[in-house]
């Protein structure tokens, strides 16, 4: 297994002490780039892509502020820190007013530089993630528009177009909510210059990437035929993809005023399914209890176990029920007592019919002003899958 490569960091410095304490302090880490003036440290920027600058402010001819102008014009995300050895705060904070993340004066201190530089070099590379995920979500947009425009011309697949533009909104919403919650984390960053919360960003980040998959996967798997959709059949952890659901589900729960609290009760069971549509199913089911919580006090159970050859999955939440005068329509095709914003009727009608070509049975049981349990029963995979 190849390891991964070092993050690396430009130092423009014009002193060689200065550059070489530097290097001898970060080389473990990280993979150092020497330059002796701005232009050649600019021009290593362009050429390696580094992910976190290191430039003395004074320097003789073009100096680090002076710098600093340019490289922002070069490359907008990339953390960097200005050295300044006279003490000039004026300057310093010029330099901050330029895009520079934070300054330092010399003689510096070994652990603030290292603490420093994982700081912005953790920096930079969120900035690059989020960056890739809009690039991604830009170019998902696009194809999605495509194919809606070419589908249109096929009235045989309109009710597919309906029923994959309803699965979208939930992956769709879990992007926006991390968006959001990024922007806050980033805000709060920026104004303490704290990085308490920079695992967590990450983390959001990847829960981004990760839905944004998921929409690419659910786009060529809509052009696929149901035989070669049955190809993709594995075996499947179903106390794993729980888990994954009510993580995917944390932004909708923490953007909120009122937390839900969401438990899971999950015993080792395993599937044989097509993992991208039992997720979809698994999305609709709980997507449509978080619709139906109080706006306080909001609790979802998810559970699994094994029971008589069968895999038996629930969902049970404490939200508004269903009246028993519609309850038997709710599996009925575009079916909802939802506002027009908040669904199309489609969720459980198309939970069904993936449950069903599992070869599985889904069913409803619910009170009015008490809550309501979704049951999904699947064959067990057979041993040795």
């Amino acid at each position: 297994m190849t390891d991964s490569p070092k993050p690396k960091v430009l130092v423009i410095d014009d002193e060689a002490g200065p550059r070489e304490s530097l290097r001898m302090v970060l080389k473990n880490q990280y993979e150092v780039l020497l330059a002796d003036h701005v232009d050649a440290g600019l021009a290593l920027l362009k050429e390696q892509e580094p992910d976190m600058v290191i430039m003395d402010i004074r320097m003789p001819g073009k100096n680090g502020i002076d710098g600093l102008r340019e490289l922002r014009t070069i490359d907008s995300r990339v953390a960097v820190v200005m050295l300044t050895g006279f003490g000039s705060l004026e300057t310093a904070q010029e330099a901050i007013r330029l895009g520079a993340n934070d300054y330092l004066k010399k003689p510096f201190d070994i652990r603030e530089i290292e603490e420093t530089v994982r700081r912005g070099v953790q920096h930079t590379q969120l900035e690059r993630r989020k960056t890739r995920a809009l690039e991604e979500l830009h170019q998902l947009n696009l194809q999605l528009h495509e194919q809606i425009a070419l589908k249109e011309k096929w009235a045989v697949v309109g009710e597919a177009s309906r029923e994959f533009a309803h699965d979208l909104r939930n992956p769709l919403t879990i992007i926006l909510g991390y968006c959001d919650l990024l922007a806050e984390q980033l805000r709060q960053l920026h104004e303490t210059k704290a990085n308490e919360t920079a695992g967590d960003t990450l983390q959001y980040m990847k829960n981004i990437e990760d839905n944004v998959q998921r929409c690419y996967q659910l786009a060529e798997q809509w052009q696929k035929s149901d035989q070669q959709a049955r190809s993709g059949y594995e075996t499947i952890a179903l106390d794993k993809l729980l888990e994954e659901t009510v993580k995917s589900m944390e932004p909708l729960n923490l953007l909120g005023q009122d937390k839900v609290d969401y438990t899971v009760a999950a015993e080792p069971v395993q599937v044989q399914a097509d993992r991208l549509q039992l997720l979809r199913a698994i999305y609709n089911v709980v997507t449509n209890a978080l619709h139906a919580l109080p706006t306080s006090g909001g609790k979802i159970t998810l559970s699994c176990r094994a029971a008589a050859k069968q895999a038996r999955i629930e969902v049970v939440d404490n939200g508004s029920g269903i009246a028993p005068a519609v309850l038997d329509r709710v599996f009925d095709h575009s079916f909802t007592t939802k506002p027009p914003d908040k669904g199309t009727g489609l969720g459980l009608y198309i939970t069904r019919k993936i449950v069903e070509d599992h070869g599985g049975q889904v069913s409803i049981q619910s009170r009015e002003g008490q809550g309501t349990r979704v049951t999904i029963v699947l064959p067990l995979a057979e041993e040795g899958h």
